[in-house]
């Protein structure tokens, strides 16, 4: 139980960080986009 709870744990950080990534990426975009125009 321990180790799948550790798994699950990893798993829902992971995708996190991912998002948290995904986030700077799209608000910088449109940080470029704004100063472009």
């Amino acid at each position: 139980m321990f180790l799948k709870n550790m798994t699950v744990s990893f798993l829902f950080w992971n995708v996190f960080r991912i998002g948290l990534i995904i986030k700077i990426v799209y608000f910088r975009f449109l940080l470029s986009l704004l100063n472009h125009e």
